[in-house]
């Protein structure tokens, strides 16, 4: 997204991007503990690869970690949905058939 002129630059304080970074750390650890109760690897991969995509959209800092992923999701008969949370970047996976 481009910034426009109008929009006003903000910059981030020390604590903002550390509670960012703590907020990122508590989700890769609902990550892992989501895909290490997955049934089988592949769906483990599944739900790696799928919240890392999602998570890439809020922090930066994972982007080209789930582009790494992203063939997992890309080549795999079932979709991943992901649904998002109260707090935003949370995602909760759920393995669903793709149309």
């Amino acid at each position: 997204m481009c910034r426009t002129f109008s929009q006003p630059i903000t910059l981030q304080s020390s604590e903002d991007l550390l509670a960012r970074k703590a907020e990122l750390c508590d989700e890769l650890l609902v990550l892992l503990k989501e895909a290490g109760v997955r049934e089988s690897p592949q769906d483990a991969c599944l739900v790696i690869a799928g919240v890392l995509d999602n998570l890439a959209n809020y922090h930066d800092d994972v982007a080209s970690l789930a582009a790494q992923w992203r063939p997992f999701i890309e080549h795999e008969p079932s979709a991943l949905r992901l649904i998002k949370g109260d707090n935003h970047g949370s995602a909760h996976p759920e393995i669903i058939p793709r149309d």
